[in-house]
């Protein structure tokens, strides 16, 4: 997350500081396209982060017990017996990097809106920890129960794609439960479009 924030403020800050930012988004083509491009650019760097931090997992599992079986259900590893989707255990980790690199990007896509609302690096490094504090200890601390919104929805649950993969699960809202997996797409999916939209 912290790689992500220095990522997505650098994105916006250096701009910002030298008087360009302005210029770039009153130019003819210039605002739409600067802020679809830096997103292209995040959704890439994401991407790459996301990769080498799975192969660096990976690597360190093939050195200590090997890698084999990807073609096997998913269900075959002891951690991941419930989990309700029909996929191998190389199309687990195929979409646990996924989930990883979607919940990533969303959170680049904030930083990106706060750097451009806050203007001010000292206000906008206060925000992004505070955002990060508080999914930390969302996470963390049993402020809410193991259905609720915010506790299945969180930045740190959802960077952990297995834990998303591992068993069903429902989240309440609107005194209403939904599976955790088309929930947590539509709602990251959105924060990406809004924070975009808004950063335009």
């Amino acid at each position: 997350l912290l790689a992500v924030a220095l990522l997505g403020i650098q994105l916006i800050t250096e701009e910002q500081s030298a008087g360009m930012l302005m210029i770039l988004r009153v130019s003819e083509r210039g605002r739409h396209e600067t802020v679809l491009a830096k997103l292209a650019v995040g959704l890439i760097a994401t991407t790459v982060l996301c990769t080498l931090f799975t192969g660096g997992s990976l690597l360190v599992l093939a050195l200590k017990i090997g890698l084999h079986g990807w073609n096997l259900p998913i269900q075959m590893i002891e951690t991941m017996q419930l989990c309700p989707l029909a996929i191998t255990v190389g199309e687990g980790v195929l979409l646990s990097l996924l989930v990883q690199i979607l919940t990533s990007f969303a959170f680049l896509a904030i930083v990106m809106l706060l750097s451009v609302l806050l203007k001010h690096p000292l206000a906008i490094f206060a925000s992004v920890i505070a955002v990060i504090g508080v999914n930390f200890a969302v996470a963390n601390y049993n402020f809410f129960d193991g259905y609720s919104f915010f506790k299945n929805i969180n930045l740190f649950w959802c960077l952990d794609g297995t834990r998303i993969l591992s068993v069903f699960r429902g989240v309440r809202l609107f005194d209403r439960c939904f599976a955790l997996i088309p929930t947590w797409l539509v709602l990251y999916l959105l924060l990406v479009i809004l924070s975009g939209t808004a950063s335009i």
